[in-house]
């Protein structure tokens, strides 16, 4: 009877808020289900200031709703649809223009309906303070993928918008009449750019490199003195590596000149006639004093 009577009392505490704390969550309590211990969560009820076991009808408070913990996320000023949208623009007014606001999109399509027939150039621009300084900025012809400043013809494209706070087609060379400009703001980067240049060297975009030959040969050249002499013939096929195989400092030229006016190859120093630097041309050689030699490796 005694134990039946402090349990009882434990649970008149529980449920009764001069029992338990202010707080939203009650650290569970230890009850006894038949023989068998568990521990118990409470939740508030409602707004009574009343707890009772989390069920799924009296579940645990979750917090958040603007990017807290729990909760749905939502980024202020987010654009979750492609925005659509349609203007006539003036083309026969200088400076005329059809201006984006944008907040946080990636891309924005124009599409140009009687620009060829105007006579008209447009001027892509953008901004990054909201209007208030403009520059220019490229298109990426939706039809040949060619990246252009400017506009005189009907039809499609886009421009990579990240960052920016406005966008704009500004009429730079007047012609006649009005165009039809519509436009696609989306908030998905579709367009790949390079954020600098290439670094100098064998960055060749595009470039092929010869088939794998299945041999090699090799051409050695003696008595190479400050006259050149050939050391390589024309060839269009192979790729040619050639070595200066000698304590010489010589150089290698495209002609019959004198040592002095080719490209340096120092003593058992080699130069590869390939990628971007690939020539087809014959190779001659001249060092700075009689006793030079070469070796030649075509492939």
């Amino acid at each position: 009877m005694l134990f039946r009577s402090v349990i009882a009392g434990l649970f008149a505490c529980l449920l009764s808020t001069a029992c338990l704390a202010q707080a939203d969550l009650v650290t569970p309590k230890d009850v006894t289900d038949g023989a068998v211990p568990r521990m118990v969560p409470f939740c508030p009820v409602g707004t009574t200031g009343k707890y009772a076991a989390c069920s799924t009808t009296n579940p645990l408070p979750v917090t958040g709703g603007t990017g807290g913990g729990g909760g749905a996320s939502t980024v202020s000023g987010s654009q979750e649809q492609d925005v659509r949208a349609s203007a006539t623009l003036n083309v026969a007014t200088a400076n005329a223009a059809v201006t984006l606001a944008l907040n946080g999109q990636g891309t924005v399509g124009f599409t140009f309906t009687g620009l060829t027939a105007s006579g008209a150039t447009l001027t892509y621009e953008q901004s990054n303070d909201g209007g208030t300084t403009w520059t220019g900025i490229n298109e990426v012809n939706a039809g040949t993928g060619v990246p252009a400043a400017t506009r005189t013809t009907d039809g499609q494209t886009r421009i990579s918008v990240s960052g920016r706070t406005n966008i704009r087609a500004r009429v730079s060379t007047v012609g006649t009449g009005t165009i039809t400009v519509a436009t696609n703001v989306s908030v998905r980067e579709g367009i790949v750019t390079l954020g600098s240049s290439l670094p100098p060297g064998g960055n060749v975009i595009g470039f092929a490199s010869p088939p794998p030959t299945a041999t090699f040969g090799v051409a050695k050249t003696t008595g190479i003195g400050t006259a050149a002499v050939q050391v390589s013939a024309a060839d269009t096929t192979n790729r040619r590596t050639v070595t200066n195989t000698s304590a010489l400092a010589c150089e290698i030229m495209p002609a019959a000149t004198a040592y002095g006016t080719g490209y340096p190859l120092p003593a058992g120093g080699s130069f590869t006639f390939d990628a971007s630097g690939r020539t087809t041309t014959a190779i001659f050689m001249a060092c700075a004093s009689d006793g030079g030699t070469a070796a030649v490796l075509n492939y």
